[in-house]
């Protein structure tokens, strides 16, 4: 399924983890470390580019290329080595340099004094894995493997396994607690879900995230909370940081109906649409939920939201809103200020976390208001009264797809993964407008500019698929949409982001846009759609608030959709006698599943009558495991769910089927 390593691959026996406290064998144990790190700068949570204050370098993945590049910002020399397939994040510790390969099921670790070396040690340890993060000593580094919902111990060393520990929800995110007592977990799919690993009895806990509302058309309405990036602790362990994006999840905007091309009404921002004006609490709205934590890393008072978003001139005169979802965040050596990038809006921004910004511009608040009997417009709500805390923020630009950044002492810098580029913020001049907007209690103003840059990849992808890329992810290109709303807001990574959505025409659950899509067409959950392009026009236009794209614009957005990879799910490509036996029960007349999940894509291309609701298209099945919940309302958690449903006849019918009959259908399913 996907190409190894020639180096030999250490085979994984893992030890069960109990969510009960239990004692921990000596080969398990560690004695705790300091509250604070020696070493400021040491990567505290998972991330996409690391650094190193012993060494000033900096590491950077490049998934498109298959490589990590080590980059002297002293020099801007960099060198540029192969590890495998999809390189997603990387941890350092002393002199090692730990990469995970996320289409490769493996970690490896090479050796940051001879990088030119190569991969030293590789071990395969499960499906997709993402996040990683390493003991400031490096005797052991903590693996997320988002497809089997399961987080590794390793050792630091030779990587051989030490424990695992089930976590719900696609874990993607780590952070560590400088006393190595508590990794922090954050899942990237659905409603929020935060966890903390006790290392030292393995019992796992959950950590609430601040409840926030927003104020609409219809009265007060609750925010879902999702997890949207890294993780990380401060350098001194007193608080863990977590990107979290709060979304109204109700909006008045029918299933599209309108044919491609066709003129559409204006949309209002953060009433109708998808985007807001940034000032206020809006559909969207981002913020960083501060969690404090005590010298083990056990929480220790009650979190709270800050809110960021904000809106800046760009040096052309515009005005725009910085407040797409937070991809990272990292915190500066002496903790007190904070830096999120915002992978989806060009910028990072800085945070003062130990200030609050009242009010808001008058202009802005007063737009906000209603007019007495006016329903159609929601009224404006302030971060304070909606649950957030506002702080003093200051704007720094950066290049495409900014999605994680290190500090190494009083220097930033930052990764633009669709440029293969690493910059430097100017974190200087932003402390002084951060510190300016503190003393003026406002956020507005410019953008910091953008400081060096340098190219360390060059991405082997063709031009289409990067300028598709670019555009599904961008929440400032005005032909997209307005308010800081992507396609890529959504449907995270080119998937889906495991929430429901209500709309004027019923709950709908987004979509998997995984794989070749096209050949799924027609695309949406009901409405006649032959294209991906002609979704793309729709729904921008439509949803999003969008001028419009041209042709070739929509052709390289298709393209890109149609390029991402479906999920490697654990059991994908398996071939058992049971997954075998459940081909056969799919296949049946009686059970009727192929009738409509039919072909190479498991799809008839039509539309049904189900539960109630006509002309449904048939989704495909491939990757179908990693695309919970299911059915259009999602309302069915799991696939066992969908199949014990289907007992009722409303879609095939499994009534006939014996429990084992059902988990050899189930197999079978999971290993598309």
């Amino acid at each position: 399924m996907y190409a190894r390593s020639a180096l030999a691959l250490v085979a994984l026996a893992f030890v069960g983890c109990s969510t009960e406290p239990q004692a921990v064998s000596p080969e398990h144990g560690l004695p705790l470390g300091a509250q604070a790190l020696e070493d400021a700068s040491h990567p505290t949570g998972s991330t996409s580019i690391a650094g190193s204050s012993q060494s000033s370098a900096v590491y950077n993945v490049n998934p498109d290329a298959g490589t990590i590049s080590r980059l002297d910002p002293a020099t801007g020399s960099h060198t540029e080595v192969d590890v495998g397939v999809e390189p997603s994040r990387v941890a350092t510790a002393g002199d090692s340099v730990y990469v995970t390969l996320r289409g490769d099921r493996s970690v490896v670790r090479l050796d940051a004094t001879d990088l030119g070396r190569g991969v030293t040690e590789q071990v395969v340890v499960g499906a997709e894995p993402v996040g990683i993060v390493a003991r400031e000593d490096g005797k052991r580094v903590y693996v997320a493997l988002s497809q089997e919902n399961r987080i590794v111990e390793l050792d630091g060393e030779t990587l051989a396994p030490r424990r695992s520990f089930d976590i719900p929800g696609e874990p993607r995110y780590l952070a560590l607690h400088p006393s190595g007592g508590s990794l922090f977990v954050g899942s990237g799919r659905g409603v929020a879900q935060l966890t903390r690993i006790d290392l030292v009895d393995n019992s796992t806990h959950a950590i609430a995230v601040p409840e926030t509302i927003r104020f609409g058309v219809e009265g007060v309405i609750e925010l879902v909370p999702r997890i949207t990036g890294d993780l990380w602790v401060t350098p001194d362990g007193t608080r863990l940081l977590v990107p979290v994006l709060y979304s109204d999840t109700t909006t008045p905007i029918s299933d599209v109906a309108i044919e491609p091309g066709q003129e559409i009404p204006p949309v209002e921002p953060g009433v109708e649409g998808y985007g807001g004006d940034g000032g206020g609490i809006d559909k969207f709205t981002p913020a960083v939920v501060e969690v404090g934590i005590d010298e083990t890393g056990e929480p220790s008072v009650e979190s709270r939201a800050l809110f960021v978003s904000t809106s800046v001139f760009t040096p052309n005169g515009m005005m725009m809103t910085v407040g797409s979802y937070i991809s990272s965040v990292s915190a500066s050596p002496d903790s007190e200020r904070y830096l999120v990038t915002m992978e989806a809006s060009r910028a990072a921004v800085l945070i003062d976390p130990d200030s609050v910004v009242f009010g808001m511009p008058i202009d802005v608040a007063t737009d906000g208001v209603p007019f007495p009997g006016d329903e159609t417009f929601a009224p404006f709500t302030m971060p304070e009264e909606a649950g957030f805390v506002p702080p003093a923020l200051a704007t720094l630009v950066t290049g495409e797809g900014s999605n994680g950044a290190v500090w190494l002492g009083n220097r930033a810098f930052v990764r633009n993964a669709f440029e293969d580029s690493v910059g430097e913020l100017d974190v200087q001049l932003g402390g002084e407008i951060l510190q300016m907007h503190a003393d003026s209690m406002a956020n507005f103003g410019e953008f910091v500019p953008e400081g060096a840059k340098w190219v360390v990849s060059d991405s082997p992808l063709g031009a289409q698929i990067k300028n598709g890329r670019s555009l599904f992810f961008s929440a400032t290109e005005r032909a997209m949409g307005v308010g800081g709303i992507s396609c890529s807001t959504c449907h995270f990574e080119g998937r889906n982001d495991g929430i429901t959505w209500t709309f004027e025409s019923g709950v709908r659950q987004t979509p998997s846009l995984a794989g070749r899509v096209s050949e799924t067409a027609p695309v949406t959950w009901t409405s006649d759609v032959a294209s991906v392009a002609d979704e793309a026009d729709l729904t921008t236009r439509g949803r999003m608030g969008g001028e419009g794209l041209n042709e070739n614009q929509l052709a390289a957005i298709a393209a890109y959709v149609d390029w991402t990879r479906l999920p490697d799910t654990p059991d994908q490509g398996l071939d058992t006698a049971a997954v075998e036996r459940g081909r056969s029960i799919f296949m049946r007349n009686d059970v009727g599943c192929a009738a409509c999940h039919s072909g190479e894509r498991f799809t008839d291309n039509a539309g049904h009558m189900i539960r109630g609701v006509a002309n449904l298209n048939t989704p495909g099945l491939q990757g179908v495991a990693a695309t919970a919940p299911y059915l259009h309302d999602g309302s069915m958690a799991t696939l066992r769910d969908v199949l014990e449903w289907a007992r009722s006849g409303q879609m095939g019918n499994t009534s006939s089927l014996s429990d084992a009959e059902m988990d050899d259908l189930e197999a079978f399913l999971r290993s598309l």
